[in-house]
């Protein structure tokens, strides 16, 4: 009895382990999409070391602290582990550090459009 339980449990847990990474694939692809409704180049370095490239077809993350990627994800691929690892720099505030970056962008953006108005004003 305790073997069947456990193998019940052990598919349980792993429909549901499988269920979530599915879901995560989903969330990846949604904010590769919100990134290139909102990102005006088609590569970016974004906080944290990572490179966002998106084209008509498709887009990659890529993190390239050092001489390898440390992960790569992409429209087509998402192994496991740049997953698992992507995870976990979401979890520790990677997205926060996102939208402070482009807060900051903004910010830039909307300073030198103010700056070439009163430029256009005075002549």
């Amino acid at each position: 009895m305790k073997i069947k339980t456990a193998a019940g449990r052990l598919e349980r847990a792993g429909t549901e382990y499988r269920a979530c990474l599915t879901k995560m694939q989903r969330a990846v692809d949604a904010l590769a999409q919100h990134l290139m409704d909102v990102l005006p180049n088609q590569r970016t370095s974004l906080p944290g070391g990572y490179t966002f490239q998106y084209w008509t077809s498709g887009y990659r993350f890529t993190d390239e602290q050092g001489p390898n990627p440390r992960l790569s994800l992409s429209d087509q691929e998402k192994p496991l582990v740049a997953l698992l690892s992507f995870t976990h720099d979401i979890e520790e505030g990677w997205l926060h550090k996102v939208a402070e970056y482009l807060e900051q962008e903004a910010a830039k953006v909307r300073g030198a459009a103010a700056e070439i108005d009163a430029f256009l004003v005075a002549q």
